[in-house]
């Protein structure tokens, strides 16, 4: 139980980070000025590296295979969302 619960929190992490760059991009572009370098696919690699690496090395208190699927359950919900929405506005009586 603590695998999933661990894998969705770095996965809420995850897609929380990405939204900010993804915002910090779209200011840049505005802008046409600074380019703000960072570490955006790194530091959420790190994050479930670091969760993969614990729960290795204590098998005890955290299931390996529940926390890597667990840091990948975002992504599928947020394409779900994405889908969902798209469905909505374009059947919204246009047509």
């Amino acid at each position: 139980m603590l695998g999933i619960a661990a894998g969705l929190s770095v996965s809420a992490m995850n897609a929380f980070f990405l939204k900010r760059r993804v915002g910090m991009i779209a200011d840049a572009a505005l802008r046409e000025g600074s380019k703000r370098k960072g570490m955006g696919f790194g530091s959420r690699i790190a994050m479930v590296l670091l969760l993969a690496m614990y729960a290795l090395k204590n098998p005890d208190v955290m299931n390996l295979p529940a926390a890597l699927a667990g840091s990948m359950v975002m992504p599928f919900l947020l394409l779900a969302a994405a889908i969902a929405q798209t469905i909505k506005e374009n059947s919204s009586g246009k047509g």
